[in-house]
């Protein structure tokens, strides 16, 4: 993503680790319009041989930026985030965005940011056995989410007798006056 002084961050999923198959997050960033970029920082705080996966950058109007993904640290794929408060130099504590029981698993997620501090992550989630389409929104940058809420309206789910309906892949979008787009 790009700033508004100009700034670049870039994030990505990391397989350095590759003995434990531990892939982690981690962002760089450039104040040079791209010729140089600074040393790696890793984004995710676990530090067991746990994979995170799919990282996706966004800012929100004042300039935080955010960095979600899904993550297996706690043995099943869970949605997490962290945000930057300082043009993508660091990035804090690492927090849980999905509300879904354990061994439920959440990935391919979306996000967007738009007015201060508010940020919305949209998922693909197998809670109902079957994949739908989630989203939580948060208004503190990060610090706590709504509870998520399904987006999807299909009827399909594990009990019915056509249980192939599966939706994945969401995009997401907060329009400036604070309307919530989910695709």
């Amino acid at each position: 993503i790009v700033l508004g002084d100009g700034t670049i961050v870039v994030v990505w999923e990391d397989g350095r680790d590759m003995l434990t198959q531990n892939f982690d997050i981690y962002s760089s960033r450039s104040v040079t319009d791209g010729s140089s970029f600074s040393v790696d920082a890793k984004v995710n705080d676990d530090f067991g041989d746990r994979a995170q996966r799919g990282a996706k950058p966004t800012m929100d109007s004042a300039g935080t930026v955010y960095c979600c993904w899904y993550d297996f640290r706690n043995s099943n794929y869970d949605i997490f985030l962290a945000n930057s408060t300082d043009k993508g130099a660091n990035f804090g504590t690492n927090m849980k965005v999905d509300s879904g029981p354990a061994g439920s698993k959440q990935t391919d997620p979306a996000i967007a940011g738009g007015s201060p501090g508010k940020v919305i992550v949209a998922w693909t989630d197998d809670r109902n056995g079957t994949e739908d389409i989630f989203l939580a929104a948060s208004d503190d940058n990060g610090g706590s989410f709504s509870l998520g809420a399904r987006v999807d309206d299909s009827t399909n789910d594990s009990t019915s007798s056509n249980d192939n309906s599966h939706q994945n892949y969401p995009a997401a979008g907060l329009s400036a006056g604070g309307d919530i787009y989910c695709a």
